[in-house]
């Protein structure tokens, strides 16, 4: 998602941008639309092509559950909070952030 000529010029971001970006991601994706309605189909979709070639792993109702429960929580038309909520339920997408001024010592 980042172009290799760019990388000496490192992208900074805010760990308050996580939840838009893992938004954009499920957006790409087609999981998640811009107001925040969850395609159960298309999240199943996801998971069965990134775990196709892995016989042990057992695709579960846990998307569905996920999608339910944060329908049921007001996230005041947050779509990110909600990406991110669901992101954490649903364990699709790892996301790790470091401190840049950690980096830095």
């Amino acid at each position: 998602m980042y172009p290799r000529n760019l990388y000496k010029y490192p992208l900074r971001i805010d760990r308050n941008d996580i939840p838009c970006i893992i938004h954009c991601v499920l957006k790409k994706c087609g999981i998640m639309t811009n107001d925040g309605y969850i395609n159960i189909r298309n999240y199943y979709k996801r998971v069965q092509s990134i775990h196709r070639n892995d016989p042990r792993i057992l695709i579960s109702d846990v998307g569905e559950t996920c999608a339910q429960n944060i329908n049921g929580m007001n996230l005041d038309h947050d779509v990110c909070k909600k990406a991110k909520v669901f992101n954490d339920c649903t364990q699709l997408y790892a996301v790790s952030y470091s401190d840049p001024d950690d980096l830095m010592m």
